[in-house]
């Protein structure tokens, strides 16, 4: 009986194994096939049959990591293990709107779009992305507001969004990226202040200039970075002399203080500054 009882154990284990190797093989063909459409996406909704370089994409053969007998990966794309991690398009013709099926990529950790022709929102999808570390949109002509790109994204460590004609505020869902260290968002159309909780994210690098910002530059934020770029935010008053000492090594505080800037603040020369890197207020 024991025997018997001992063969029936060990044949519903290989069974049960059986059924579980089939469930995730199935979980992984669900991830490739939609990685695949979101890229097909992509291109269709972004002109790409006028791209400057579509190699592959133009094929749609259902292999851009280019793994099959004869394949080679589609232009701008980078995989590890089957599953594209990189996409990088930067100045390559791109145009129309970006697909909110891009958050489909389940294991994209680099969106590289700057330079192209880009309209509309930006897909507030994107804010589900997890493993997303780098999103570089500058230099498009993207609209509207940001989306709250803090709400799972957690990972995202260099956000790029200038140059582009993006208004509203600062999002208040950023102060959940406390990951992040590059932050540009300068050339938009944002209103409203600095806040002060930039200072609790990682943030070394701050582009903010060319905006219609509002208020008092935070002091601990500007104590926070290594470079900042506040110019020219008619209504933004520039911090004290402190701001620039310590770790601050690049400061345009002496744009952010001309006259045409109604700037209150006092600037001086921070002596503590890089002389290489212009670190300096006047």
């Amino acid at each position: 009986m024991h025997q018997h009882s001992s063969v029936f154990f060990f044949v519903f284990a290989v069974a049960a194994g059986l059924i579980l190797v089939g469930a995730q093989a199935r979980v992984v063909d669900a991830q490739a096939d939609s990685q695949v459409q979101a890229l097909y996406d992509l291109y269709q909704s972004t002109g790409g049959p006028n791209w400057i370089n579509n190699t592959g994409w133009a094929s749609q053969n259902d292999d851009p990591c280019g793994r099959k007998a004869g394949n080679r990966p589609w232009y701008g794309v980078t995989c590890a293990g089957g599953y594209v991690i990189k996409l990088k398009l930067d100045r390559n013709g791109l145009g129309g709107v970006l697909p909110a099926s891009i958050s489909n990529v389940p294991y994209i950790e680099g969106l590289h779009f700057r330079g192209n022709m880009l309209i509309g929102g930006i897909p507030r999808s994107l804010g589900d992305i997890q493993s997303l570390r780098t999103l570089d949109l500058a230099y498009n002509h993207l609209g509207g507001g940001i989306p709250p790109l803090g709400t799972n994204s957690t990972s995202l460590a260099y956000l790029y969004l200038g140059n582009n004609q993006l208004g509203g505020t600062i999002p208040a869902s950023f102060q959940y990226l406390t990951g992040l260290a590059e932050l540009d968002l300068a050339s938009n159309r944002l209103t409203g202040p600095v806040p002060d909780w930039l200072a609790s994210l990682s943030l070394t690098s701050l582009w903010v200039a060319y905006n219609s910002l509002s208020g008092q530059f935070p002091l601990k934020v500007c104590q926070s970075l290594i470079l900042c770029s506040a110019a020219f935010n008619s209504r933004l008053m520039c911090p004290s002399m402190s701001c620039t000492c310590g770790a601050m090594q690049s400061c345009n505080c002496n744009n952010m203080c001309q006259t045409s800037n109604d700037c209150t603040g006092l600037c001086t020369r921070c002596v503590g500054a890089s002389p290489i890197m212009n670190g300096y207020c006047q």
